[in-house]
């Protein structure tokens, strides 16, 4: 199942916790929790490479997609890891689904404070969440 959620920050930014479960195989089962910031982006989200299975990769290809693409910009999975290249961390893919994330989350047009709690999200959930923040950015608390 996937999902993400927000809630009040426990302290003034954003921070995010990412649970990414592919089950057995060389992806795993993943998680990150980290404060985001201009510092922690650059060391510990910004490098992480989108991931693919050799199979879809391959059907990339197959349809005149993503050609100049390399191993230095993607990671392939076969059954057994990445293919001719290696982690730049043991929990790479994690850390790219963090990043993916926190750019979904600069739809939201100003820097989103809170503690966002996610599952095997992808772009549609995360551009929901922001879309929801922005809705209700406006509103406040009835005493």
């Amino acid at each position: 199942m996937s999902w993400v959620e927000a809630s009040p920050p426990r302290f003034a930014g954003l921070s995010v916790e990412y649970e990414l479960d592919y089950g057995a195989g060389p992806i795993g089962r993943q998680t990150l929790a980290i404060r985001v910031g201009p510092e922690s982006y650059r060391t510990e989200l910004a490098a992480a490479r989108t991931f693919i299975s050799l199979e879809d990769a391959g059907r990339l290809r197959s349809a005149g997609l993503a050609l100049g693409v390399t191993f230095d910009e993607l990671l392939v999975f076969d059954d057994r890891g990445p293919v001719g290249n290696t982690l730049r961390w043991p929990d790479e893919c994690v850390r790219h689904k963090v990043l993916d994330l926190v750019g979904d989350l600069t739809l939201v047009g100003r820097p989103v404070h809170a503690h966002v709690r996610a599952c095997r999200s992808g772009h549609r959930l995360n551009a929901a969440l922001a879309s929801r923040l922005v809705a209700t950015s406006g509103r406040r608390a009835s005493a």
